[in-house]
């Protein structure tokens, strides 16, 4: 597998444009994801009604197509309402998707992915999931932990399978701060994640472990 990523193409771009030009190549390539599949997002300063500066994630709104994804398909959550969930032991589903809309930077916006916490629990700026046929093919045996280390070696950590929300989110980021070596956290039969301080750094992160 190759990056696709063209720095004639991306270079006057800007943060939120960026993270749209990464979310398109990786959506368009069938190996990573379908329709609907997967979630990027990124990490900005913006200005909020009032015009104070705040933290913002920017993340991929559930069942967006990233193949053809525009900037509006990415809603803005403040992030330091939702870093302190970090802290708590278990929510429910509904109330984490009724807890994300309060947080939302404008009301209107599309509904953030089921995977925002996850997004938002990591200290990278940009983050990448899909759901690549390469990573499970391996996760998706009798041995996936062992078939991962002779494919990796310590260049990513293995969760168990969980569904997406809270307390996968939760393991996501232990298993992280546990391992600040690592270049990704395999999701065993779901997935890759990737990060990097900018959009082209977490694509070709993921293009580079995926490729391996």
């Amino acid at each position: 597998m190759k990056s696709l990523w063209s720095e004639e193409e991306a270079s006057g771009l800007s943060g939120l444009k960026q993270l749209v030009y990464q979310s398109r190549l990786v959506g368009a390539d069938p190996s990573l994801v379908v329709w609907g599949g997967g979630n990027t997002s990124l990490k900005v300063i913006e200005r909020d009604f009032r015009g104070r500066e705040c933290r913002v994630l920017r993340v991929k709104g559930s069942g967006t197509d990233m193949k053809t994804i525009q900037r509006e398909g990415f809603p803005g959550v403040l992030l330091d309402e939702v870093l302190p969930l970090l802290e708590r032991t278990e929510i429910g589903d509904q109330e984490m998707v009724d807890y994300l809309n309060h947080c939302l930077v404008e009301p209107d916006a599309p509904r953030p992915s089921i995977e925002t916490l996850l997004h938002a629990f990591l200290p990278h700026a940009s983050v990448v999931h899909s759901h690549a046929d390469a990573i499970l093919s391996i996760t998706n045996t009798q041995r996936p932990e062992a078939l991962l280390s002779e494919a990796f070696g310590g260049r990513v950590v293995a969760v168990p399978y969980r569904r997406p929300g809270f307390l996968l989110s939760k393991e996501v980021a232990q298993a992280v701060e546990r391992a600040p070596e690592c270049r990704g956290v395999v999701l065993l039969n779901h997935g890759l994640i990737t990060w990097g301080a900018t959009p082209r750094d977490a694509y070709e992160g993921h293009i580079e472990l995926v490729s391996r």
